[in-house]
């Protein structure tokens, strides 16, 4: 039997980011549909801009391999380690994403000049921690929404200037422990209405 293809099962389309404080209020699974800026928690969070070359989420496991000498096939694996991590680029080079991209730091608003200053000392050797979420499009046109609940950027903040290049904040944030009882994060679509008939 041959396979059965499901076009309304393909997706394209750019994703948006998203971040809030670690514990931040999630959007709920009645407002899926909603644009997050229009749900309850809005406030909550704050939208990255735009992005440049897409928006990657990358789920990866390592597993330990279980052998024996009489097999010759490995017998069973044992995970070991977890990450889930999403890689963009942000477009918006304002210096609220630049504190996004270093872990912390203080951004300050005077009479006609903003500026942002580094973390150091303690605040540094801990950096600040972050909810993500990245709302996109999932099967039959309807919004798939990730939010990775404690995040760290790891990537180094290499902005070029060039005449015919855009200048970009690269990012790589990785998700992290929460707590025992709270999932490092969840994927949540909507669901097509039912045709009627």
């Amino acid at each position: 039997m041959a396979v059965i293809v499901e076009p309304r099962n393909l997706t394209s389309g750019a994703g948006e980011l998203w971040s809030a404080e670690v514990g931040a209020s999630e959007p709920s699974d009645d407002e899926i549909n909603l644009d997050v800026d229009l749900t309850a928690v809005a406030n909550e969070w704050e939208g990255l801009g735009g992005t440049n070359d897409g928006i990657t989420l990358n789920v990866s496991i390592e597993y330990f391999e279980l052998e024996v000498d009489q097999e010759l096939d490995t017998v069973e694996r044992r995970a070991t380690k977890r990450d889930v991590s999403v890689a963009t680029n942000l477009a918006e080079l304002t210096l609220e994403n630049l504190r996004r991209t270093q872990n912390g730091g203080t951004t300050t608003t005077g009479n006609g000049v903003k500026s942002y200053e580094p973390a150091t000392g303690r605040e540094l050797a801990q950096p600040h921690y972050s909810a993500l979420l990245l709302d996109g499009w999932g099967p039959a046109h309807q919004r798939r929404r990730c939010v990775i609940r404690r995040t760290l950027n790891v990537a180094e903040t290499s902005t070029s200037y060039s005449k015919d290049g855009m200048s970009l904040y690269p990012v790589e944030v990785h998700g992290h422990f929460v707590a025992t009882n709270i999932k490092p994060y969840r994927v949540s679509e909507g669901i097509p209405a039912a045709p009627t008939p």
